[in-house]
């Protein structure tokens, strides 16, 4: 049976960016790619940690569920290296994505109904522990194929591509994943090596989210883009 969660009527820990339009144009690249490429499983990734992604996805999940009322929304919280979703929705540790990857519980007992949103949680479980740096590809896909019956668009909190081979797991497993890049903090080095390893493995690379943007922007990340 799915249960209920608590979102204290939306007073989640969404937190402001910069500009708001970096939210509204990344809502417009994500509607682009489920309207043209028929993209359902978006996943957003970084090199490293602290760069921001949970920030990122959480402000997006916000900016769709105010523009794309109708669309059923899946977020889920693959990041064994540092779950945070269930505490950005106020949630406590339960059942998540760990135990329906081992079996334990089927995705739809998984899941946390939002009651004031047209939304779902699929949080990273209380035995996520085991599972950090083994994600299974296959048994990954296999929840992103049964969440895509249920959802229009799913949107995965991957863990760091350098920091744990689970992020090509999630990646080669999604639709169209997004790159985060901490502005001026992460190296160029660190960040080519980030998308060469999305590219080797065949992903698709929706675009790169500069979080925490300052005056000046590198112009390296430039020709990275």
């Amino acid at each position: 049976m799915q249960k209920q969660g608590s979102s204290n009527a939306l007073g989640w820990r969404f937190f402001d960016l910069k500009n708001r339009k970096q939210s509204g144009d990344l809502e417009k690249k994500v509607f682009h790619l489920f309207s043209r490429d028929a993209c359902k499983a978006f996943n957003f990734v970084s090199s490293r940690r602290k760069e921001g992604v949970t920030t990122v996805l959480a402000n997006l999940v916000q900016y769709v569920r105010e523009q794309r009322s109708g669309k059923k929304l899946l977020v889920i919280d693959a990041n064994f290296t540092a779950p945070r979703l269930h505490q950005v929705f106020g949630l406590k540790p339960d059942t998540g994505l760990a135990e329906v990857l081992a079996g334990s519980a089927s995705l739809n007992e998984a899941l946390v109904i939002l009651p004031e949103a047209n939304m779902a949680l699929l949080q990273s479980g209380k035995t996520y522990r085991s599972m950090t740096g083994d994600i299974s590809l296959e048994r990954f896909q296999a929840v992103i194929m049964e969440a895509k019956d249920k959802f229009d668009y799913i949107f995965v909190d991957s863990p760091p591509l350098l920091a744990s081979s689970s992020a090509v797991s999630t990646a080669v497993s999604s639709d169209v994943t997004f790159l985060i890049l901490q502005a001026l903090k992460v190296q160029r080095e660190v960040a080519m090596r980030s998308k060469n390893l999305l590219v080797e493995n065949n992903c698709m690379i929706g675009g790169v989210v500069l979080n925490r943007v300052p005056q000046v922007i590198p112009s390296w990340v430039y020709r990275i883009i």
